[in-house]
C-alpha cells in the first residue's frame, strides 16, 4: 500500500506535468488562465451564455454597441468610412473610427448578424483578456530570461488588474491595454539588440487602436526608456535615444492617415469646460482610499465625478508583497530602482492630483471613468514584482539578505509589512467592506506560508563545500578569463553556487515546483474572486436582442423616392444613439452621443431649440417646433411607449406595430431650399452663459423672419409662474395654462426635471424637459386647460414659457421655402448632386453640417464659397436662373495624412532592408556591439 508521502508525491508529479517550465506552456497558460477566470466570473454572474444577463452597460449600451451596428452595415454595404449621415445630422466618420472603431476585431464583429453582436462582443472581452496575458508573458519572459511557469501568474494578474475589471466595457480602451506589453517589449529589444520592428509596429498599432489611451502609453514609454538608460553612460545612451526618436516618428507617421484628420477634427470639439486648466492644485480623494484600492476583492469605483479620482489600482497582492524585495535585490542598480520607484510614485499621485490627471488625459478633464492611465500603474508594479520574484526563486544569492536559515525571516517580514500597509489603508477607509479586508489578510498569510516553505528548501553552497571537480573547473575558467575585465573568483563562486543549486535532489525540486504550483493556484483563486466581485459591482443588464423589430417594420413603410434624403427621429429615446441600432442604415437621425461630437454642430442644434449637453458630448432630438423639423429635414417620427405626440395640424399618424406608431410630417422640406440672403446673419444661440430659456422662441422668430421675409412673430411667448400646490394629483408644483385659441403649444422652462402634462385633469404624456429646449405639448382647442406638473420641489423663480404658434403664418413661410427646392439627382455619402431653379437671388440652405470645412460646393461645375448658416449648416449664394449644384466631401487632412503614412512605410522598409544587408555582409561586426548588452 502506498504511504501518504508516496500518494502526495504521485499527485504532485502528475500535476506538474501540466505546469512545466517551457516557453510554449507558459504562453498557453498565460492565454487560457485569464479566459478561464473570466468564464467562471460570467457563470457566477449569470452572464450569457451562462444566464440571461449581459455586459452591455454604460457607454457599451449607449455608444459602442450602436456604433458597431452601423459599422457592420457600412462594411457589409460598402458605405463610406469618411462621412456618415446616420447620426448627428451627419458627422466626420474617420474621426469616429479613430476613437471607437479601429480595432481589427471590429472587422470580424461586422461579419456577424446584428442580433448576435452583443454575444460576440462579450466573447471579445474574454479574448482580449487572454491576449493581454499572452503578450505580458512574452514581455516578462524576455526581460528576465526565465522559463518559470509562474510567469503566467504575473501575466494573468495584469490581464485582470483593477483597470481591466473596472473598465472592460470600454472595449476600445482595452485594445490598447492589450498591446502595451508588446510596446514595452519593443522598447527593450530596441535598447538591447537595436531591433526596431516590434517597437514601430506595436506603437503604431496602439495609436491606431485608440489615440486617447495611446497618448498616455507614449508618455509612459518616454519615462520607461529613461529608466532603461540609467545604468548606461550618456554616450552609451545617445545611440538608443536617436534610434527610438526616429522610430517613434516613423510609427506616428504610419498612423498619419488616421491621426492627422483626427487632430484636425479635435479642433472642433466643444472645449469650454473640458479643456480649462485647473485653477488650483487639489487632491481628488483621500489617499487612504487611493492606497486601499491596491487591495484585492475590492469593488471598482466605476463612475465618479468628472476630473478624476477613484483609480482602479488592484495589481494582485503578490505584487505588493514583492515590492520591497525588488528594492533590496542586487541585480538592479540603485539608479534603476530609483527610476522605477519615482515613476511608480508619479503615476499613483497622478491618479489623485487634479493637475497631473489633467495632463495625463491629454490636457482634458474627463467626464466619468477617471484615471484612465491606471493600468500603467499595475503594469509597472507587476514588472518590479516579477523582477524580484525571478531573483528570489532563481538566484536567491543576488539579494542583499541571503536566504539561509533564520535570515529568510528578514525577507518575509518586509513582504508582510508591505501588504499590511495597504490593507490598513483599506481598513480605515469607510468605503471598504471589513469582510474584504479580512479576505486580504487571509490571502497574504497563504502567500507568506508558501514563501516560507520555499525558503526552507533553499540552501546556499559555501566555498568549503566545493568538490575537486568544482575546483578544477574554477582553475579552468580562471585561465580563460585571465585577460578579461571579469573577476574569476566572483564569477566562479556564483557559477558553482548555481551548479550546486541545480544539483539538488529530485525530491526537493519536485517540492519546490509543487509550492510554485500552489502559488499559481492561489493567484488564480484571488483573481477569480476579485473578477466575480467586480462584475457584480460594475453591474449587468437583462439580455435583450438590442434590436426592436417593430421599429424596423415601421421604417419599411416610409415613402422613399430615388436619390431622396430625409431624417427620421424618435419621440422618446431609449438610449442616446437609438437610430444606430437599426440595421437599415438609412434612418439618418439628429441625436448623437459621442466623444467625437462636433461642438459647432451642437451649438447650431442648440440654437434650433434641441436639448444639448456639450460638456457631456451629447445632443438629441425631442419633439420640437415645426420650424426646426423643416430646417433639419425631419420627415418621420417614431412614437413608442404609449407617450403620444399631439396629432392634428403638423403630424399625421401612419402604420402601427406593437406599441409603436410612425408619424409623417405634414410640412416637410428637402435637404436644400432657398432662403433670403439675410439668413446668413442668423447665429442661433452662441453665448449660453447669458442665455434665458425664453430666448429659444425669440431665436425661432428671428430665423423665420430672416429666411422668409415675412413680418410678425411665429411664436407668441407667454410666461407662467408657479401656482399653488395641488395635493389631489400628488404634484409638488403645478402650472396651469388656458389655451387662448386653437393652436399648437410649445414650452421651455428653467426647471431641470421631467414634466407631466395634464389636459382637463387627464394625464396625457411625460416630457423630459431637464435640458433647455423647445418641447411640443400638442394640438389644442380654445379654452382647454393644460397643466404642467412636477413631483419634486422646484427652485425659487421657477418659470415656464409657453410658445403659441401662429399656424397660418407658418404655412405661408413653408410655401415660400418649398417653392424653390433642390431636386436631388445623386446622393452618396460623400457626393450630392441636384438641380434647382432660382426665382430670386438668395442662399441655398442645406442641413449639411460643415463646421470642419470639408464640404465643398460647385455651382455649374465651378467652385463657390460656402456660406455657413448658424456657423454650421452649409449654404451657397445663388443668382436667379437654373443651376447644377454639387456638394463634395473632401478631407484634405486625410489626403495629407495618407501620403505621410505611405512615405513612413517606405522609410521603414528602406531601413529594414539596409539593416538586413548590413547583417548579411558583416554579421560579426553588426552583433559585436550587442553581445554583452
Amino acid at each position: 500500500m502506498l504511504t501518504l508521502h508516496s500518494r502526495v508525491t504521485k499527485f504532485c508529479t502528475s500535476l506538474l506535468k501540466l505546469f512545466q517550465d517551457s516557453k510554449p506552456r507558459i504562453y498557453m497558460i498565460s492565454t487560457l488562465l485569464p479566459m478561464l477566470i473570466w468564464s467562471v466570473a460570467l457563470w457566477f454572474n449569470d452572464i450569457y451564455p451562462f444566464g440571461d444577463r449581459t455586459l452591455i452597460i454604460y457607454d457599451f449600451s449607449d455608444q459602442y454597441l450602436p456604433f458597431l451596428h452601423e459599422f457592420g452595415y457600412r462594411i457589409r454595404g460598402g458605405g463610406s468610412l469618411l462621412w456618415s449621415w446616420s447620426a448627428a445630422g451627419g458627422h466626420d466618420y474617420l474621426f469616429h473610427i479613430a476613437y471607437y472603431m479601429a480595432s481589427p476585431l471590429n472587422l470580424i464583429a461586422s461579419l456577424f448578424p446584428s442580433h448576435m453582436l452583443a454575444s460576440v462582443l462579450t466573447f471579445f472581452i474574454v479574448l482580449k483578456a487572454g491576449l493581454t496575458g499572452l503578450f505580458t508573458a512574452m514581455y516578462l519572459r524576455y526581460i528576465t530570461k526565465t522559463n518559470d511557469f509562474l510567469t503566467s501568474g504575473f501575466a494573468t494578474i495584469f490581464a485582470l488588474c483593477g483597470f481591466a475589471l473596472g473598465y472592460y466595457h470600454n472595449i476600445m480602451w482595452m485594445d490598447v491595454v492589450t498591446i502595451t506589453p508588446l510596446v514595452l517589449l519593443g522598447v527593450h529589444r530596441l535598447v538591447r539588440e537595436n531591433k526596431v520592428n516590434l517597437y514601430i509596429i506595436s506603437l503604431a498599432l496602439a495609436i491606431i487602436l485608440n489615440f486617447h489611451i495611446a497618448f498616455m502609453v507614449c508618455i509612459f514609454v518616454a519615462f520607461y526608456f529613461i529608466i532603461l538608460c540609467l545604468k548606461r553612460t550618456f554616450k552609451e545612451s545617445a545611440r538608443p535615444l536617436i534610434t527610438i526618436t526616429v522610430c517613434t516618428i516613423i510609427a506616428i507617421g504610419l498612423t498619419a492617415f488616421l491621426t492627422l484628420p483626427t487632430f484636425t477634427a479635435l479642433q472642433n470639439l466643444y472645449r469650454q469646460d473640458s479643456s480649462s486648466f485647473p485653477e488650483s492644485f487639489t487632491w481628488l480623494n483621500d489617499f487612504s482610499h487611493v492606497l486601499g484600492n491596491f487591495t484585492a476583492f475590492n469593488p471598482p469605483d466605476v463612475f465618479v465625478h468628472a476630473g478624476g479620482g477613484g483609480a482602479m489600482l488592484f495589481s494582485g497582492m503578490l505584487s505588493l508583497m514583492l515590492l520591497p524585495i525588488f528594492l533590496i535585490s542586487r541585480n538592479a542598480s540603485w539608479k534603476e530602482k530609483l527610476g522605477y520607484v519615482l515613476l511608480l510614485v508619479l503615476l499613483v499621485v497622478s491618479t489623485n492630483a487634479n493637475v497631473l490627471s489633467f495632463a495625463w488625459h491629454g490636457f482634458t478633464n474627463t467626464v466619468g471613468f477617471p484615471a484612465r492611465f491606471s493600468f500603467l500603474v499595475s503594469l509597472l508594479l507587476i514588472i518590479m514584482a516579477f523582477k524580484a520574484y525571478s531573483e528570489l526563486f532563481e538566484t536567491p544569492n543576488n539579494l542583499r539578505i541571503k536566504t539561509t536559515g533564520l535570515t529568510s525571516v528578514m525577507i518575509l517580514v518586509p513582504m508582510a509589512l508591505s501588504t499590511m500597509l495597504f490593507i490598513w489603508y483599506a481598513f480605515i477607509d469607510e468605503n471598504f467592506n471589513n469582510n474584504r479586508v479580512l479576505y486580504n489578510v487571509i490571502i497574504v498569510i497563504v502567500y507568506l506560508i508558501l514563501f516560507a516553505i520555499k525558503f526552507s528548501l533553499i540552501t546556499i553552497p559555501t566555498h568549503s563545500a566545493f568538490t575537486l571537480k568544482h575546483h578544477l573547473r574554477y582553475i579552468k575558467i580562471q585561465r580563460k578569463l585571465k585577460n578579461t575585465h571579469l573577476k574569476p573568483h566572483k564569477f566562479c563562486v556564483r557559477h558553482t553556487a548555481n551548479s550546486n543549486t541545480n544539483h539538488n535532489s529530485n525530491k526537493v525540486k519536485t517540492t519546490i515546483s509543487f509550492v510554485k504550483t500552489i502559488l499559481l493556484l492561489t493567484i488564480v483563486a484571488e483573481l477569480t474572486f476579485t473578477t466575480i466581485t467586480s462584475i457584480g459591482v460594475v453591474r449587468s443588464t437583462r439580455r435583450t436582442t438590442w434590436l426592436y423589430y417593430e421599429i424596423d417594420e415601421l421604417l419599411a413603410t416610409r415613402e422613399i423616392e430615388e436619390h431622396d434624403f430625409f431624417r427620421t427621429e424618435f419621440t422618446r429615446r431609449l438610449t442616446w444613439n437609438d437610430g444606430l441600432r437599426h440595421a437599415s442604415g438609412d434612418i439618418n437621425t439628429i441625436s448623437f452621443f459621442s466623444s467625437s461630437m462636433d461642438g459647432y454642430t451642437g451649438r447650431a442644434l442648440r440654437g434650433f431649440g434641441l436639448p444639448t449637453n456639450l460638456n457631456r458630448n451629447t445632443y438629441h432630438y425631442i419633439e420640437t417646433s415645426p420650424l426646426t423639423n423643416a430646417f433639419l429635414g425631419v420627415r418621420y417620427l417614431i412614437e413608442r411607449n404609449n407617450n403620444p405626440i399631439g396629432e392634428g395640424h403638423f403630424w399625421s399618424r401612419g402604420e402601427h406595430s406593437g406599441a409603436a406608431v410612425i408619424l409623417r410630417n405634414n410640412y416637410p422640406l428637402p435637404l436644400g431650399f432657398m432662403v433670403r440672403p439675410e439668413t446668413k446673419d442668423w447665429s442661433g444661440v452662441q453665448d449660453w452663459s447669458f442665455f434665458e430659456p425664453q430666448n429659444l422662441f425669440t431665436t425661432q422668430n428671428d430665423l423665420f423672419r430672416k429666411s422668409t421675409g415675412l413680418d410678425g412673430d411665429l411664436f407668441e411667448v407667454l410666461q407662467l409662474k408657479q401656482s399653488e400646490v395641488n395635493q389631489d394629483y400628488n404634484a409638488t408644483s403645478e402650472f396651469e395654462f388656458v389655451v387662448p385659441y386653437n393652436s399648437d403649444l410649445f414650452f421651455t422652462t428653467n426647471i431641470t426635471q421631467y414634466t407631466d402634462i395634464f389636459v382637463d385633469r387627464i394625464p396625457t404624456r411625460n416630457i423630459p424637459s431637464n435640458l433647455r429646449s423647445i418641447n411640443h405639448v400638442g394640438s389644442f382647442e380654445e379654452g382647454q386647460v393644460v397643466r404642467f406638473s412636477y413631483y419634486n420641489d422646484v427652485p425659487q423663480g421657477a418659470t415656464i414659457w409657453i410658445g403659441v404658434i401662429d399656424r397660418d403664418l407658418f404655412t405661408q413661410g413653408w410655401h415660400i421655402w418649398s417653392s424653390q427646392t433642390l431636386n436631388l439627382t445623386e446622393f452618396r455619402d460623400t457626393r450630392i448632386r441636384g438641380n434647382i431653379t432660382v426665382q430670386t437671388d438668395g442662399i441655398l440652405y442645406t442641413s449639411i453640417p460643415n463646421a470642419g470645412g470639408n464640404w465643398r460646393v460647385f455651382v455649374n461645375g465651378e467652385p463657390r464659397e460656402v456660406t455657413l448658416i448658424g456657423e454650421t449648416m452649409t449654404g451657397v449664394y445663388l443668382e436667379e436662373g437654373e443651376h447644377q449644384i454639387e456638394f463634395r466631401y473632401i478631407n484634405s487632412s486625410f489626403i495629407i495624412g495618407f501620403s505621410v503614412s505611405v512615405i513612413s512605410f517606405i522609410v521603414m522598409i528602406a531601413v529594414q532592408l539596409k539593416t538586413w544587408n548590413r547583417r548579411k555582409k558583416h554579421p560579426r561586426k553588426f552583433f559585436a556591439h550587442f553581445q554583452f548588452n
